[in-house]
């Protein structure tokens, strides 16, 4: 009888569940991204051996040196983004704001210790080596623009919201700016794009862009008004005046320019060929 009983109590007892075998996280690339990557890289590199086999030819004596150099580069960056491709993008919004904070102490740093070259103070030197503190700056501000603007969801589309998240990246594009105007414009420009993908609200960037142009149209007039006020450098209006009449300055800041201008015309629409173009000069003006 007791057996019985213990018999009918293991029948009675619930079937334990099976340990699941964790599942292979299947990872899936962007093909038309990656596509687009490898198109551009390599399409560069045949513009760089077409610009640089004169000059490697005589340099090096070999006409594919400047190619064979950044080709090995290039091949670097791609190992790079690979594992970079591996990592699980949701680590870097831990550090974003660290790096925020980090992007106003480089900027403050290199506008104190920073290395002139040509009398422009934009070089932080370790050792050896010297960088661009702008270049932290640029990918410092889109992750951590891109863990706000997510966190807001839905909220990001109130006028408000929109007007916080550019009011993060203003002091670091004026602080940017006092040192290069050009890196300055960029980080606004990396706003202004951020906010018109996030936002569903265009009608205020069709308002920047109506501004934009408008500025475009009176950009001398208005270059040689921030100058006189001091708010403009009297390079940075050179350039301005370059870029509006290039042919003015055509041994100075429009030579480059008009080397362009001259090798696109003397190619038409399908070109000389490659390594057939006559603006091969052997040397490049300094910017």
């Amino acid at each position: 009888m007791a057996g019985r009983q213990q018999q009918m109590r293991q029948e009675e007892r619930p079937p334990q569940a099976q340990p699941r075998k964790k599942k292979r996280v299947r990872r899936f690339y962007n093909y038309s991204l990656l596509f687009t990557v490898i198109f551009v890289t390599v399409f560069g590199l045949i513009m760089i051996y077409s610009a640089s086999s004169y000059t490697a030819q005589l340099m090096y004596g070999d006409a594919g040196y400047f190619m064979k150099r950044q080709a090995l580069i290039a091949a670097g960056g791609f190992l790079v983004m690979i594992v970079i491709s591996k990592i699980n993008y949701h680590i870097f919004a831990k550090f974003a704001f660290l790096a925020y904070a980090m992007s106003y102490v480089l900027m403050i740093a290199v506008s104190f210790f920073g290395r002139v070259v040509n009398g422009k103070r934009r070089w932080l030197g370790i050792g050896p080596f010297s960088f661009q503190p702008t270049e932290f700056v640029k990918v410092a501000l889109i992750v951590t623009l891109a863990v706000v603007i997510t966190r807001m969801g839905g909220q990001i589309n109130r006028l408000k919201n929109m007007v916080k998240v550019a009011a993060m990246a203003l002091p670091l594009a004026l602080m940017v700016a006092a040192n290069n105007l050009s890196s300055g414009i960029i980080i606004c420009g990396i706003v202004f794009v951020m906010l018109f993908v996030a936002t569903k609200k265009k009608l205020i960037f069709g308002a920047c862009v109506g501004a934009a142009g408008v500025v475009y149209c009176f950009a001398g007039q208005i270059g040689h008004a921030l100058e006189a006020i001091g708010l403009l450098q009297s390079y940075q209006l050179e350039r301005i005046n370059v870029w509006l009449n290039p042919e003015a300055y055509a041994q100075e800041g429009g030579f480059q320019v008009l080397q362009g201008l001259y090798a696109i015309g003397s190619g038409g629409l399908l070109g000389k060929g490659l390594g057939e173009s006559i603006q091969k000069m052997g040397f490049l003006p300094e910017s």
